[in-house]
């Protein structure tokens, strides 16, 4: 999914409004190699 708009059928996407859910947005090779790097500082 590319945003939190509502989907083809026009319904509303319960999942986006869970207090344990988390949405990252953006490329998602660049995203994830960030975040992988993150967590290696931090797991030292």
């Amino acid at each position: 999914k590319r945003g939190m708009s509502t989907g083809y059928a026009g319904v509303q996407n319960d999942l986006f409004e869970m207090d344990n859910c988390f949405l990252l947005f953006g490329d998602a090779k660049d995203s994830l190699t960030q975040l992988v790097d993150q967590l290696k500082l931090i797991s030292k």
